[in-house]
Order: structure tokens, then C-alpha cells, then sequence
């Protein structure tokens, strides 16, 4: 059995001001939502820069959410990324 918490800790201001400004940039390029039965899949317009965004707000997440999971892919035209 995990030792994770469910539900999210207590983050300090200094990571929650980081992490609005990452959701902030990842919602803008959000282009298609589909809600999925445990969680929702993103998708995006391929870029490099969006990737990295992405890492950094997963990294954020799991800080926050250790329980949360998380799966990405990316080919030349789209990147998806799935939380759950």
C-alpha cells in the first residue's frame, strides 16, 4: 500500500505563483479537451517550447499531487498529455 496522500499538500506562495504562471501559458495552447473516465487528455499544437512548459507543470503537479499520474506523447503535428 502507498503512503501518497489523495489529496494535494500545502504548496508555498513562491511554487504557487510558478505553477499559475505555467497554467496560465498551458491554457492558452490548450486546442482540444476530452474528458476520459478517470481523468482528461490535452491536446496542443507541436512546440518545443510548450513541451518544456508541460515537464515544468508536471513537475509542479506531482510536487504538489504525488499521487496524481500523468502520460504524455508528441509527434510533429500534435502533443497530448493525459492527467488522471
Amino acid at each position: 500500500m502507498s503512503d501518497l496522500p489523495v489529496a494535494c499538500s500545502f504548496m508555498p506562495a513562491e511554487l504557487q505563483e510558478r505553477r499559475r504562471s505555467v497554467f496560465s501559458k498551458i491554457r492558452g495552447a490548450v486546442s482540444e479537451v476530452t474528458e476520459l473516465k478517470d481523468g482528461f487528455r490535452y491536446q496542443f499544437a507541436s512546440d518545443g517550447e510548450l513541451i518544456t512548459e508541460l515537464a515544468n507543470l508536471i513537475l509542479l503537479e506531482h510536487q504538489c499531487c504525488p499521487s496524481s499520474h500523468f502520460a504524455s506523447r508528441w509527434n510533429r503535428a500534435t502533443v497530448q498529455s493525459c492527467s488522471t
